[in-house]
């Protein structure tokens, strides 16, 4: 389990992107440093000390404006695979 703490002063329109970045480049670290095959939780944080409340939505899915429903549906969804490995050549053609 990790903890990722992440403080701003002003406010990042971008932050949850950011913070999905940071959070990629964990998963990364901790797969090279153990050698094993499976992802580490990792509960993201933010302190923000601005003058002003923070403006922004920290829902990364609010980024993807008129295609939230869409990333939503499939960003973090399973992935589709089409495995042509039992597909004969004539059904290929």
């Amino acid at each position: 389990i990790y903890i990722l703490v992440e403080h701003m002063s002003s406010p990042h329109k971008l932050l949850p992107f950011r913070m999905l970045k940071y959070m990629i480049s964990i998963m990364e670290h901790h797969l090279k440093k153990t050698k094993r095959s499976t992802l580490p939780f990792i509960y993201p944080t933010v302190i923000y000390t601005g003058q002003k409340a923070y403006p922004y939505s920290m829902n990364l899915f609010d980024l993807f404006d008129r295609h939230k429903e869409l990333a939503q549906e499939t960003l973090l969804a399973p992935y589709h695979l089409i495995d042509l490995t039992n597909a004969s050549d004539e059904e290929l053609k």
